[in-house]
């Protein structure tokens, strides 16, 4: 047997990268989860989506109809029902929240 190791910084570099953009990655089909399973924005945030508040927080901040809010709500509504909406927190707290609303085709 060999007491040599193999390196493990290969694992932290996919580590770095990966966990990022599957956590972006993973956006678009929680809103579908939020929109399917009725809990929608009716009356605050969508419990689903308070993981992505980060997301919301980028979009509210640098605008959205700047780039990154334009990518945000395409990417939400991609994955919407037909007649869906959800509530994109925009806050850790949850106490300020934007509406995403199928667009119906």
């Amino acid at each position: 047997m060999s007491d040599e190791r193999k390196p493990v910084w290969p694992w932290i570099v996919a580590l770095l990268i990966g966990l990022p953009v599957m956590y972006v990655a993973s956006f678009g089909p929680a809103c579908w989860f939020a929109a399917t399973t009725g809990v929608g924005y009716r009356v605050g945030p969508s419990r689903p989506l308070i993981l992505y508040w980060p997301l919301g927080w980028c979009a509210e901040t640098w605008g959205w109809e700047n780039t990154i809010g334009r990518t945000v709500n395409w990417y939400a509504k991609a994955f919407l029902p037909h007649d869906g909406s959800v509530g994109l927190p925009v806050r850790s707290d949850g106490t300020s929240w934007r509406p995403i609303v199928s667009d119906g085709r």
